[in-house]
């Protein structure tokens, strides 16, 4: 982190952010490096990046397990929602990218990792708007992977620490509006991992 703003008042700080008074934010460097979407020799996964809104620029990474030629398999559809606290990562930070690269090449599943926008520069509800635009992207079959690869009737929904707290709100979501698609679209699974919530009563 950058240390001359050192004089201005700190209202957060932990390992991966500091959080200014004045509503500033400096990111660790660590949490903000991404890899690049391609093919994986280690998994044998190709992935790549997609827009899906050029409006506010939220982006999905698209991931596909080996096919070897089947194309008649359907394989169940994950939609990724990554950590850091609304802060911080990224869909291409390096562990995300490792994570969903073995997901998808041990559990033989089609992976949407979200790209949401990143507080404080765009406060929620920025992230839970992103994340059900990229969820009703996914259903749609916008994609040839997804329409070609992906089983509708299949889609887990999955998420680290703010990741989990948005894999709860989207699940919400569904089950308030439902997911318009060609085919109705089924949630089979949510997953929370280490999810992170808040109270009304602020704790330590």
């Amino acid at each position: 982190m950058d240390s001359s703003s050192s004089s201005r008042v700190i209202a957060f700080d932990c390992s991966s952010f500091r959080l200014y008074m004045d509503g500033q934010v400096e990111r660790a460097a660590q949490r903000m490096e991404t890899v690049p979407a391609g093919f994986d020799a280690d998994t044998g996964v190709a992935s790549k990046d997609v827009v899906i809104d050029g409006a506010t620029g939220a982006t999905v990474r698209l991931y596909l397990p080996p096919v070897q030629g089947d194309t008649t398999t359907k394989l169940p559809i994950v939609v990724f929602f990554h950590g850091g606290y609304f802060i911080v990562g990224s869909a291409g930070e390096p562990m995300y990218h490792r994570y969903v690269n073995l997901l998808v090449a041990r559990a033989r599943v089609v992976a949407v990792s979200v790209d949401y926008r990143l507080a404080p520069e765009h406060p929620l509800l920025a992230a839970y708007d992103d994340s059900w635009a990229a969820l009703k992207w996914a259903v749609s079959g916008a994609d040839p992977w997804l329409s070609d690869h992906g089983d509708l009737g299949r889609i887990f929904l999955v998420g680290v620490s703010a990741g989990g707290n948005i894999v709860h709100n989207m699940a919400v979501s569904v089950g308030v509006s439902g997911l318009p698609a060609a085919e109705p679209p089924r949630v089979e699974g949510v997953v929370l991992l280490h999810p992170s919530f808040s109270g009304e009563k602020k704790m330590e």
